[in-house]
């Protein structure tokens, strides 16, 4: 009984740190990438991109629970008119069409293990076979590195350059699929990762057309 009740106390410190963690090393560390991020875009003269962040929204009502919650954190960019060249046929007809950009949600379980996940470009005219796709887990929030965040928000950013309703397929594009397919796999069915990754890099880029739906 003693054993048992030493490993529940264990667990349930576990979970409890791992929550303290969100809070005093997540959410900081996210906002720094977000406004170092911001900055170099501001440079380049692009579009900024925005952070939710669910407890942060909903102070009151997180304020009144005791028990440990999950959260969510969300990158996002505002929904962009889509680019479509006079020389395309039927152009005029979507030219007022919008699409959802790449997004990089972070969220956190009850356990306190947190996950981010890759929401891909949508709009009328294309959506994705599937919406997203898990990227990186961690046990816990407090092992999660400013460069790791970082990487993610680049990857998203190729995301909406190479997988967008106008650009995609391309070579690119596919691969960066095909490689979140891979990550997917492995992270959340089980998969095994030497022949995951085997049928990564020997896969033809011209089955690229699979990942989305006209």
């Amino acid at each position: 009984m003693n054993e048992l009740k030493e490993k529940a106390d264990h667990t349930f410190n576990e979970v409890k740190y791992s929550h303290i963690n969100w809070g005093i090393h997540m959410l900081p560390t996210i906002k720094q990438v977000a406004d170092e991020f911001n900055l170099q875009r501001k440079s380049q003269e692009l579009p900024p991109v925005k952070l939710s962040i669910d407890s942060e929204k909903n102070v009151d009502k997180t304020a009144k629970k005791s028990a440990p919650t999950g959260d969510k954190i969300e990158f996002y960019y505002d929904a962009q008119p889509i680019d479509v060249p006079d020389n395309v046929p039927g152009s005029q007809k979507i030219v007022e069409l919008t699409e959802e950009k790449a997004r990089l949600v972070f969220t956190q379980s009850l356990s306190g293990a947190t996950k981010a996940e890759l929401h891909l470009p949508h709009s009328k005219i294309s959506h994705p076979a599937k919406a997203s796709y898990m990227v990186n887990s961690w046990k816990n929030p407090g092992l999660i590195a400013k460069d790791e965040i970082l990487a993610l928000l680049n990857l998203t950013t190729e995301l909406n350059a190479y997988c967008s309703s106008i650009n995609y397929p391309n070579p690119i594009g596919y691969k960066l699929l095909a490689k979140l397919e891979a990550k997917d796999a492995i992270l959340s069915q089980g998969k095994c990762r030497i022949l995951t990754w085997f049928n990564y890099y020997t896969r033809d880029a011209k089955a690229g057309g699979r990942f989305y739906n006209a």
